[in-house]
């Protein structure tokens, strides 16, 4: 089934290696193949989901294949939720700061980026 006709997706993201783990020398034990954007290899295990987003993926773009539509829903009266689950230290927080620029100060304030077409 294609992820447009289901109410449910699983994505996994991988951030990219953070300071201390490049210092240390570590490096990344997943592959992904070329122009496959829903699978990823560990040690030669093939790993498919919905969609893949592999280091390299901006917040943005994060946000707006996974979490946008469901947020969209949610402020039209509709119920939504967004899980996420790993291991700690593995990106969790890194993901869900999303993008900075679009922090909202203020409630009211989002209906106005809704209105403009950013959220």
């Amino acid at each position: 089934m294609a992820a447009k006709e289901c109410n449910i997706r699983v994505v996994a993201r991988f951030r990219p290696l953070n300071k201390s783990e490049e210092r240390a020398g570590s490096q990344s034990v997943v592959k992904f193949p070329i122009d496959n954007d829903d699978t990823f290899l560990i040690t030669g295990k093939e790993f498919i989901f919905d969609k893949v987003f592999r280091p390299n993926a901006t917040q943005e773009k994060v946000y707006n294949e996974t979490a946008k539509e469901i947020v969209k829903d949610v402020f039209n009266g509709y119920n939504g939720t967004i899980f996420t689950y790993s291991q700690t230290s593995s990106g969790k927080t890194y993901t869900m700061e999303g993008v900075i620029e679009r922090f909202v100060s203020a409630p009211n304030k989002i209906f106005k980026i809704m209105d403009e077409g950013i959220l």
